[in-house]
């Protein structure tokens, strides 16, 4: 008999386990498109023109990376919460002033003339600032005010708040999400299209040819199952576990150790008592069958209990020691 409704089985189930996978990878995909990083890269590199800036604005990308020959400073430095964060610079291009506000990093004092520097920040819009800023440039190179806030671009760009530490945390965390959820996806594909790559199949080498195993298995269920259970079958030679997170085929002779807990859950009908059945085989194979009832539970003991009396049953410390030295001296 060949054996084929288990494999299909598996690979039922693990195309149903894709679902929340791929809802996180787009999501994280549509949440990193939004941050900093991803913002920079739809802007590249922009010519200094002001209408270009206001369309970026209204895109909504925020961020601009831009190349200039030449950055003169204002005089004037960049203050949060008493802390210098940067200086005002400004370029004259094509008959505009253009702000922007360089990281204090550059030098303290602020360098007069910064040349040949790449500025990537976040567009910002001016406020009352704009009037104070151009007053006091005016009043250094003895200009008019008005004439100079009549060729003074609106908008200036804000190098000191690009990629702050709270948006390069969530980038990497982003990042990291994103590349657990892909691996998933693609180790979940991979066990769907060769359900003999999953760890279900491959303990089964332990104990014998996999393939002769499961066609026992499933002669087995059809002529001798002895108890079946919402997702779980009793055969005379095996105990399986059909759940939607694994399949379980534990071969009965090589079990040494069973014993059950219970746990609360929370569900949207309330509190609800759920079981696990933890079974350790002879070569240290641990099945853990969760979200069993408890007349589950009690009906496959009673059926073990009965068939299989040198088990050990019920957890303990004893019988923990006992099993770990058992799996050590039959690997040794």
């Amino acid at each position: 008999m060949k054996s084929e409704m288990i494999l299909s089985y598996i690979r039922k189930s693990e195309l149903k386990r894709l679902f929340y996978p791929v809802i996180l990878l787009l999501l994280t995909l549509f949440i990193l498109s939004r941050t900093s990083a991803l913002s920079l890269l739809a802007t590249g590199e922009l010519p200094d023109n002001q209408v270009i800036y206001r369309t970026t604005a209204r895109r909504e990308t925020g961020f601009v990376r831009e190349k200039l020959d030449k950055l003169y400073y204002t005089g004037q430095d960049y203050w949060n919460k008493g802390n210098l964060l940067g200086h005002y610079y400004y370029a004259l291009l094509d008959g505009t002033c253009q702000y922007y506000i360089i990281n204090a990093e550059t030098g303290v004092p602020a360098e007069e003339v910064l040349e040949n520097y790449t500025v990537t920040g976040r567009i910002e819009v001016f406020g009352k600032e704009l009037s104070t800023l151009n007053e006091a440039m005016a009043a250094a190179l003895t200009w008019y005010p008005e004439a100079l806030r009549s060729m003074t671009s609106s908008y200036y760009i804000n190098e000191t708040d690009y990629l702050q530490a709270k948006e390069r945390f969530l980038i990497l965390l982003l990042t990291a999400v994103l590349a657990v959820s892909l691996i998933i996806v693609i180790r979940t594909c991979v066990y769907w299209a060769a359900p003999r790559l999953t760890p279900a199949y491959r303990r089964l080498r332990k104990y014998g040819n996999p393939e002769e195993i499961l066609a026992k298995v499933e002669e087995e269920l059809y002529n001798s199952s002895r108890i079946r259970t919402r997702d779980m079958v009793l055969t005379a030679s095996y105990l399986l576990e059909f759940s939607a997170d694994v399949t379980a085929i534990i071969p009965l002779e090589a079990v040494l150790w069973t014993y059950d807990h219970a746990s609360m859950r929370y569900t949207l009908r309330g509190k609800t008592l759920s079981y696990t059945i933890h079974v350790v085989t002879i070569y240290g194979d641990e099945y853990n069958l969760k979200k069993k009832s408890a007349e589950d539970v009690q009906v496959i003991y009673n059926e073990l209990t009965s068939r299989f009396p040198n088990y050990f049953y019920g957890y303990s410390r004893e019988h923990q020691q006992m099993v770990r030295h058992i799996i050590r001296e039959s690997e040794g």
